[in-house]
C-alpha cells in the first residue's frame, strides 16, 4: 500500500466506487423504463345504438308501437310507429336506459291501448350503431 494513502482514504474511496455503481445502475433502471410500452386505454367515447323493445314487455298483451326512453338520465326522445328507439351511448362503457312504451291492442279488445314501463335496462356497446333487444 502507497505511504500516501491512509486508511482513512482507502474507505472513502470504497464508498465513492459503492455510490458510482448504485448510480449507474439507478440511471440504467431509469432508461429501460423509457422502453417498456404501456398499453393503450381503450377509452369509452359517445356513440349510437339502437334498442329495440320486444312485445313481450306489453305484459297485458298487444305490441310495441311506440317507445319513449332515456340512456343515462339523458332524454333520447320518442319514436311512435315501431319497436326502435335510435340512442346516444357510451360505446365501450356500460349504460343504462329507462323506457315508457306504448302497447296497441287489436281493435276488438275492450281493454284497449296502454302504456308500460321498461326499467334499469343495462347494456355495453362493443362498437358504434350496435343493436340491442329488451
Amino acid at each position: 500500500m502507497p505511504s500516501n494513502i491512509t486508511k482513512r482514504d482507502r474507505g472513502s474511496r470504497t464508498k465513492a466506487g459503492r455510490r458510482l455503481i448504485s448510480g449507474v445502475t439507478g440511471l440504467l433502471l431509469a432508461a429501460s423504463a423509457l422502453f417498456v410500452q404501456a398499453e393503450p386505454a381503450h377509452a369509452a367515447y359517445y356513440g349510437n345504438a339502437w334498442i329495440n323493445i320486444g312485445s313481450w314487455n306489453c305484459y297485458g298483451g298487444g305490441k310495441v308501437m311506440g317507445v319513449w326512453g332515456a340512456v343515462d338520465g339523458i332524454w333520447s326522445g320518442g319514436d311512435y310507429g315501431d319497436n326502435v328507439l335510435y340512442v346516444k351511448a357510451r360505446v365501450g362503457a356500460s349504460n343504462v336506459f329507462n323506457a315508457r312504451i306504448y302497447c296497441d291492442r287489436p281493435w276488438y279488445d275492450p281493454r284497449g291501448d296502454y302504456w308500460s314501463n321498461v326499467v334499469w335496462k343495462t347494456f355495453t356497446p362493443a362498437y358504434n350503431n350496435q343493436g340491442f333487444w329488451f
